[in-house]
């Protein structure tokens, strides 16, 4: 079952979904962007780079780079590099499993989020998005 706006908003007044900022204040919800069915994320301030090309090593630790971002200028990703991006907000939520997906205008782009989409009831964090 998907939340409408209306569902939503009842929730985050009901405590059942929380989003807030890392120091752990609550946004108001006319900051949490919520749209018709879903409430809009903006991305933290780093970027983890992972190494082109390279062979994965289980064994070894693997070879990357961080990236801090002024969002004030424009930013690259490269293709057929890997990255991991996570979200400015803290997404708590006791009651709901959350599925997270990429704005359209994004993939339209060819900007693409992998693996893992889920977000299980109580977890109490940023959000990673696995992007290639």
């Amino acid at each position: 079952m998907m939340l409408t706006r209306n569902e939503i908003l009842k929730e985050i007044d009901n405590g059942n979904i929380v989003i807030s900022d890392l120091n752990g204040t609550n946004l108001p919800k006319h900051l949490n962007n919520v749209a018709e069915c879903s409430i809009d994320l903006h991305l933290g301030n780093v970027i983890i780079e992972f190494a082109k090309g390279e062979m994965v090593d289980f064994m070894e630790e693997p070879k990357y780079r961080i990236i801090e971002v002024d969002y004030a200028n424009s930013i690259a990703l490269y293709p057929n590099y890997f990255y991991l991006l996570c979200t400015k907000e803290v997404v708590y939520t006791n009651k709901f499993a959350l599925i997270l997906m990429l704005k359209s205008s994004i993939a339209r782009n060819g900007i693409m989020h992998t693996l893992s989409g889920l977000v299980e009831p109580c977890f109490n964090d940023v959000i990673t998005l696995e992007v290639t």
